[in-house]
């Protein structure tokens, strides 16, 4: 079941949510030139007793589209030509596929930063919090519960939202990898997703203007490690300067059964991308079948660096992020520096 208001509150909710709409739609008619835009959608989630009540969070459909036609309103207006920067936080993956058929194609192709992220985490394998449920009903279970490729809803204490029934983000990630391929002449590239969808699925080409990937933000997404690497080696045509990779951040990011290992991506990073300023990692992993497979206790709480029966990849990674804080000039000087992850102490 989904929560539910009292009515005259509910009415209350749409009739003051239908203002601020109108508002927003004013507001974008009367703009002149926009180069970056930002909107974001309420999270959805689950949440179980794991015994005695399934609840989801449900959105209002009728509110919804009437937001969504605003924003495809401003997308198609003329002040939207100029967009350089666009960061969206939208419930589902379909909604990412909505919003891009309103783009022009040649506003998509002069996009340079892109961030899209996924906030309804509503059903089965939509984020690492459900796992603690799920562990204390079924003792040993480890896949496909950690692989997050659990489907079935009549197995999983997470029950979807309205959104997640009719559109499963799984079923829908062709429409995300689709808008991404479209905008080909980024600088920089985020995607956080809750749901993990497959990196592989993106058939990336670059554009005319490309130059490379400066900034790359992925998380919950499936990849081989050549993936990974194919999309920050990437140039445009004729391009042979270094590797433009600059930022990296990879949270919650797992390697396929036969897709490599992350000490191949770690020592990629380190050789090839003299420009790399920062890298910063969370709860890297692999599938359960992997060799390097390590199970993660996320009951303990708190958040790793990765996860990995691999000596190779701890020492990697060490090695790297070590490199970018003398690179940087001493802990101090390096952003979200964290002294007991990378060894130092606080005088070094």
């Amino acid at each position: 079941m989904c929560t539910t208001r009292g009515a005259e509150e509910a009415e209350r909710d749409y009739r003051d949510r239908s203002v601020a709409n109108r508002l927003l739609r004013d507001l974008i008619y009367n703009l002149t030139r926009v180069e970056s835009f930002c909107f974001a959608f309420q999270d959805a989630e689950s949440c179980t007793d794991g015994i005695e009540w399934f609840l989801a969070d449900c959105y209002d459909v009728a509110l919804f589209d009437m937001t969504m036609d605003t924003l495809l309103f401003g997308l198609r207006s003329p002040a939207f030509q100029h967009l350089v920067d666009l960061r969206l936080a939208l419930p589902g993956t379909h909604d990412v596929g909505k919003l891009a058929a309103g783009i022009p194609e040649n506003v998509k192709q002069q996009l340079k930063h892109l961030y899209l992220e996924i906030v309804d985490s509503t059903g089965p394998g939509g984020s690492d919090e459900y796992l603690n449920d799920r562990r204390r009903l079924l003792e040993g279970i480890e896949d496909p519960f950690y692989d997050g490729t659990q489907t079935n809803i009549e197995e999983s204490t997470s029950l979807p939202s309205n959104m997640q029934i009719q559109y499963p983000n799984r079923d829908h990630q062709h429409e995300v990898w689709a808008f991404i391929e479209a905008c080909n002449n980024l600088e920089s590239l985020s995607l956080f997703c809750t749901h993990y969808l497959s990196l592989d699925r993106l058939n990336w080409t670059p554009g005319p203007n490309f130059r490379g990937l400066r900034a790359l933000s992925l998380g919950r997404v499936y990849a081989n490690a050549s993936t990974l690497i194919g999309l920050l080696a990437a140039r445009g045509h004729g391009e042979k300067d270094d590797v433009a990779a600059r930022r990296v951040h990879f949270e919650d990011v797992k390697i396929y059964r036969n897709g490599g290992e992350w000490a191949t991506v770690f020592s990629w990073l380190a050789e090839a991308c003299p420009r790399l300023e920062f890298f910063r990692v969370f709860d890297l992993g692999y599938f359960s079948t992997h060799p390097y497979y390590y199970c993660s206790d996320l009951m303990e709480g708190g958040f790793h660096k990765i996860w990995s029966e691999s000596i190779t990849d701890l020492e990697r990674l060490f090695t790297l992020q070590s490199d970018l804080v003398r690179k940087a000039g001493g802990p101090s000087q390096y952003p979200g520096y964290e002294c007991e992850d990378i060894g130092y102490d606080d005088d070094w």
